[in-house]
């Protein structure tokens, strides 16, 4: 992604007052066309509010009980890295739409959520930051190492990009712009590289589905077409061994392409039978596969298993 332009350029003041607001802001991390986005890291000033799913007892924090009784605990974000999005245009009505879309969004497979700034008529988005590049990083990197996702890493993809995409629609929430470079990946410890997050990103076209909006094609098909080319891009980048697997996945993305799926759901009730007959994720003591004799092990193994039920 190209630098900022000079009329991008964050003055002392601003940075002083992200800081003063939570943030301090680092490095441009690139540009797009609603603005430059910054590395930042959370201060001992920033914090935020998270559903209280009651699983944990609340102690010292403060909390807050909005309209329909649901209850929020304050929790500090202080040491988090973040991604600071300092948008082009002053009140961008695409910005005001990312934020309160995201607002509502909060799942592991969407990019988190932490604010939204207006400084000296700058409006400022704060997010979670991820540390694993976008899925047309990730392509273009393993076609030059010649690098190719084995079984388990295209079924993990599948079902982590099908899952935040439905909560999505679950929210009647439509992307309508899921191009490689907003499918995010990040990667939880540098040890373990292969094993990544995924993280739909970039809700700013996005929008509500109403009556008014499916009557102009924005549909949950409409995306679920979108997300089409990721996976068919995914899969002419892997090796799959499991027999018969890798047809199954074409003809699914092929009706995807088609617009052959009302919903996720659809989509799921075809897919997850197909990627269960797929090797699990090994683990941290078998270590990681690169079409290694540990994963022809693994996949023998599991094939008996499922043989002697």
């Amino acid at each position: 992604m190209a630098g900022p332009s000079t009329g991008q350029v964050v003055s002392d003041e601003e940075r002083h007052l992200l800081s003063q607001n939570g943030y301090d802001i680092g490095p441009t991390l690139g540009s797009g066309r609603m603005g430059v986005v910054y590395k930042g890291v959370c201060n001992d000033r920033a914090y935020k509010f998270y559903p209280n799913q009651g699983l944990e007892p609340v102690v010292n924090a403060r909390t807050f009980t909005d309209n329909e009784n649901n209850v929020y605990i304050e929790r500090s974000l202080s040491g988090k890295l973040c991604a600071i999005k300092r948008l082009k245009e002053p009140m961008s009505r695409s910005g005001m739409d990312e934020a309160q879309h995201l607002v509502l969004l909060n799942h592991p497979n969407i990019v988190e959520f932490y604010t939204t700034l207006t400084l000296m008529g700058h409006q400022y988005i704060v997010l979670e930051y991820l540390n694993g590049g976008s899925l047309a990083d990730c392509l273009r990197e393993m076609q030059r190492k010649n690098r190719r996702f084995v079984d388990w890493q295209v079924s993990s993809i599948y079902r982590q990009l099908l899952f935040g995409l439905q909560f999505a629609h679950q929210n009647n929430i439509i992307h309508k712009d899921l191009q490689f470079g907003n499918i995010m990946f990040h990667i939880p410890d540098s040890r373990q590289p292969d094993r990544r997050v995924v993280k739909l990103v970039d809700f700013g076209a996005a929008e509500e589905s109403t009556t008014k909006t499916r009557g102009r094609g924005v549909t949950e098909t409409s995306d679920i077409w979108r997300l089409a080319p990721a996976f068919r891009a995914i899969l002419n980048q892997s090796i799959i061994r499991t027999p018969g697997t890798e047809q199954q996945l074409r003809t699914i993305v092929a009706k995807m392409d088609e617009k052959r799926y009302v919903n996720i759901e659809q989509v799921l009730t075809e897919l997850q039978p197909v990627l269960d007959q797929m090797p699990p994720e090994p683990t941290q003591e078998t270590g990681l596969t690169r079409a290694s004799v540990m994963e022809r092990l693994l996949y023998r193994f599991h094939r008996q298993q499922r043989q002697q039920k």
